[in-house]
């Protein structure tokens, strides 16, 4: 479910049942566990050419998880980091000249460790 979700990237609980041929009442029970866990959210509504209510459109929660690219290049190292569909959350690059030596990847590590927390990236 939370595969189709991902890839649909707004879908209403019906979508999700007609689409996945399960039932209502399972679809409910695991839209909320997702919920739950912070891995989904209702994201405003679907909009519908039908008369009646508007179904609550559920989407992931993108930055649940990110990726932080690093670029070692001769004298400077670019940092970027990026949601579950690669969209760029934050950039940075700072200058310092390569060097083989433990000092430089201390440097570098510690850079990537403030790039982080200055986000706001949760360690887990």
């Amino acid at each position: 479910m939370y595969q189709y979700i991902y890839r649909k990237e707004k879908v209403s609980q019906q979508d999700i049942a007609y689409d996945l041929h399960l039932s209502r009442p399972t679809v409910t029970t695991n839209l909320s566990s997702l919920e739950e866990d912070g891995l989904i959210n209702k994201n405003g509504q679907i909009d519908t050419e039908y008369v009646g209510r508007k179904a609550s459109a559920y989407t992931i929660v993108p930055d649940f998880r990110v990726g932080i690219g690093v670029e070692i290049l001769k004298k400077e190292v670019k940092m970027i980091i990026v949601d579950l569909y690669g969209k760029k959350i934050e950039r940075s690059v700072f200058e310092i000249s390569y060097k083989d030596e433990d000092s430089y990847f201390e440097q570098v590590t510690s850079q990537i460790l403030s790039f982080k927390d200055s986000v706001g990236i949760r360690d887990e």
